[in-house]
């Protein structure tokens, strides 16, 4: 801790983005809250954000966080790895939870060391690592982390994205679904209908929709808070029916609709 609050106060922030090289092995240790940041997938990034809880600018990036992850949904996992003590990691984690939805993780101070002592370019707090497949990829500051996950992650899906969802038995989340919407076109959220077909035993809530902007692309983005209610040991299909208008300069296309999928984990008590 000390070692990283002298660099806080004494190095400047590199940010300077390496090449293709290899990440180091990052053991996650102790899960305060693992989110959606199950094991990685083939192809899957993992963004790292290195964080503390006496550091103020690290807070300030976790709503961002939580918004990219759940923009990105399973093509990405957020976890912010700190090596802080966990019952104070615990407790400040129960106060913000509705900013951190996103993984979090107490590691030692060797892994961290490696990260920002490893030539990846973040010397201070907080400092942000995009992996994929064994190869970091990007280190910077979460103020660019948006605009370096364009690059990395294809923005020519077509259709509704589901996001899988992780729970603790009894807890509630969202669970989200993405429309990205190409240049010159719109979709108003007025014009979007949400039909659960099929969630099992699971709770569902009324499906909220929004637009949403990032660097890359408008999207539309719909949630259904969702309650593991007495399930544990899980995994839950929960089946949705959307329609949607497409608009091209006042011009409505035929309504289209979409039948999708997505997978709750839910773990145990």
């Amino acid at each position: 801790m000390l070692l990283l609050l002298f660099t806080l106060l004494v190095s400047a922030f590199a940010n300077l983005p390496p090449e293709d090289v290899a990440a180091p092995e990052i053991d996650f240790g102790h899960w305060i809250s693992q989110g959606p940041a199950v094991e990685p997938q083939a192809g899957q990034l993992t963004v790292v954000e290195l964080w503390a809880t006496w550091c103020g600018p690290c807070h300030e990036t976790f709503p961002k966080l939580t918004t990219l992850q759940a923009d990105y949904g399973d093509r990405i996992r957020v976890v912010a790895l700190t090596d802080d003590r966990p019952e104070r990691v615990r407790k400040f984690f129960h106060e913000h939870r509705e900013q951190m939805r996103f993984g979090i993780a107490v590691t030692d101070s060797e892994t961290v060391q490696s990260l920002m002592f490893g030539g990846f370019g973040g010397r201070a707090l907080p400092s942000v690592y995009v992996m994929r497949d064994g190869r970091m990829l990007w280190s910077g500051h979460p103020d660019e982390l948006e605009a370096a996950l364009s690059e990395w992650v294809a923005e020519d899906e077509e259709g509704w994205q589901a996001s899988s969802l992780r729970l603790p038995a009894g807890g509630t989340a969202p669970l989200v679904f993405n429309l990205a919407i190409p240049d010159g076109f719109d979709v108003k959220p007025e014009s979007v209908d949400v039909q659960v077909l099929d969630a099992g035993s699971l709770q569902t809530g009324e499906p909220v929709v929004r637009s949403r902007s990032t660097t890359s692309s408008e999207r539309v983005t719909i949630e259904i808070q969702i309650g593991a209610g007495g399930l544990s040991n899980t995994d839950t299909p929960v089946s949705v029916e959307i329609g949607h208008h497409v608009c091209q300069d006042g011009t409505c296309f035929p309504r289209q609709t979409q039948a999708v999928q997505a997978v709750v984990h839910v773990t145990g008590a």
